[in-house]
């Protein structure tokens, strides 16, 4: 009964989070900070404006200190065609906030049945392990693991600001 709570939690604050993120967009000034309050930010699957990720990175840089940014989730679909020009510019977005603030992307289905804009009928994670690679992650103090050696199956455990609590999430590759 207590896991079939928890779940229900986890699926309550996920929907919270993404409703709260609807209101603030990019453009829009940051919300006045709490005391012991923190940032989890979720970026949506941005595939129809390839141009967006760098926005938004930007955007978290700017301010992380202010909204005291605990972690960057990306739902998955990073890449439109899974080709290697997105992927460059994913690895070019994704260095704004390289070093500055945990963050984790799940693969989407356009990183795991997509090659070079043809969906095909197996799963090909490549290049999503070669541009996120499970060695990049590895030696962060926020990341915990993960199965099978791939970085589509990572978890993250976190504890901002050495806070009394704890952040799990788990990516699991798409089905």
């Amino acid at each position: 009964m207590a896991k079939t709570l928890r779940g229900a939690g986890l699926v309550l604050v996920w929907g919270i989070l993404i409703w709260a993120a609807d209101d603030l967009s990019a453009g829009q000034a940051t919300p006045p900070p709490r005391d012991g309050a923190f940032s989890l930010i979720v970026v949506p699957s941005g595939y129809d404006d390839q141009g967006i990720l760098a926005v938004q990175m930007k955007w978290v840089c700017e301010h992380a200190d202010e909204m005291d940014v605990a972690l960057v989730v990306h739902t998955g679909d990073i890449t439109k065609d899974n080709t290697q020009a997105e992927w460059s510019r994913v690895d070019e977005s994704l260095a704004q906030i390289e070093g500055k603030v945990p963050y984790l992307v799940v693969a989407g289905n356009h990183e795991s049945f997509v090659t070079e804009g043809k969906h095909v009928g197996t799963r090909d994670t490549c290049r999503f392990n070669n541009h996120l690679p499970i060695a990049h992650f590895a030696d962060k103090p926020w990341c915990g693991g993960c199965l099978d050696g791939a970085s589509e199956n990572m978890f993250f455990l976190h504890n901002p600001s050495d806070r009394m609590i704890e952040i799990l999430i788990h990516a699991l590759q798409s089905c």
